[in-house]
């Protein structure tokens, strides 16, 4: 007879607790997401395509996500995180001069566009047309991007403000300015090299940068 203190065996499936058989569903849904959403887009994929994608059923569909469209917000955030990272780490790598951040930054940012065509699509040619949410979802990004630039520019340049210019602006102006080119870039079919639209937004920064230093150096 059991012991009233021993638990229930879980039940198992090929040795997979429950949890980890959902999590691996919900894995291979974001995979066909990223698959059919950046290649043909968010307008031209239906439910049903992205189960045969995934090899499940709608029922393992909407398990995990509530529609189409949390699906794509899903796959969105994580190619934004996962370039976010990247181009976070190379900017470490080269802190504290803020040419070399600012060059290596930025030629991580668009090789990483041109590498995965599919993230390139998703963060920049379909976002803003799905619904007010995602334009959302977009403008936070953007502002989390901003804020990201903030950090780095408070750091190297204190006394900023003291002279006369709002890094939040500044900030905002330059991330806005590369995702600019980027969707251009992305819609042109990247057309032009990594490294012309690296140098050209890189211009803008360097341009930036003297500035910063002019005003610091008359700050000491």
């Amino acid at each position: 007879m059991e012991s009233l203190d021993e638990k229930p065996k879980r039940r198992t499936f090929k040795g997979l607790a429950p949890e980890v058989r959902q999590r691996e569903r919900h894995e291979r849904f974001m995979e066909a997401g990223l698959a059919l959403y950046g290649t043909r887009g968010y307008h031209g994929v239906t439910v049903k395509e992205l189960c045969s994608e995934a090899k499940l059923t709608e029922r393992y569909f909407y398990e995990s996500f509530k529609d189409r469209e949390a699906l794509f917000g899903a796959v969105y955030q994580r190619q934004v995180e996962q370039l976010r990272e990247r181009v976070l780490a190379v900017i470490r790598r080269h802190l504290p001069d803020p040419r070399a951040m600012a060059r290596a930054g930025l030629e991580t940012f668009f090789q990483g566009l041109r590498e995965d065509p599919r993230c390139a699509r998703i963060l920049f040619v379909d976002v803003l047309s799905i619904s007010p949410a995602m334009t959302e979802q977009s403008r936070q990004v953007t502002s989390g991007l901003s804020g990201f630039l903030l950090q780095f520019t408070q750091a190297l340049y204190p006394q900023l403000r003291a002279q006369g210019l709002d890094p939040e602006i500044v900030a905002t102006g330059l991330v806005g300015a590369c995702i600019n080119v980027a969707m251009h870039w992305v819609y042109g079919g990247f057309a032009q090299p990594v490294e012309a639209v690296r140098d050209n937004c890189y211009a803008l920064f360097e341009a930036m940068i003297l500035t910063w230093s002019v005003k610091a150096s008359k700050a000491g």
